[in-house]
């Protein structure tokens, strides 16, 4: 099929292998199963400065015109999660 969408990480495999090890050699771990079923990269993994916080890194589908964002769920006193850079509990 002319002019179908390639995912950036089946059009540059390399690129996507050297991402996979960078972010595993910082303690992020791929997230295969969003991956396989919403065709989009996302690594999981802890901040390095609050072990207690978890990160998400998820890359646009424009990468590596595009870079990577970070994500950063919590959870407050009412269960929900936020994201810390858009709710301020003080």
């Amino acid at each position: 099929m002319k002019g179908a969408y390639i995912p950036w990480f089946e059009r540059y495999p390399e690129r996507f292998q050297e991402e996979k090890a960078l972010m595993k050699s910082q303690g992020y771990l791929l997230n295969e199963e969003t991956l396989a079923k919403e065709k989009r990269v996302e690594f999981r993994g802890r901040s390095l400065s609050d072990p207690a916080r978890q990160v998400n890194i998820v890359y646009p589908d424009e990468f590596p015109s595009l870079p990577p964002v970070s994500i950063s769920p919590v959870l407050f006193a009412d269960g929900e999660a936020h994201l810390i850079r858009h709710h301020d509990r003080a």
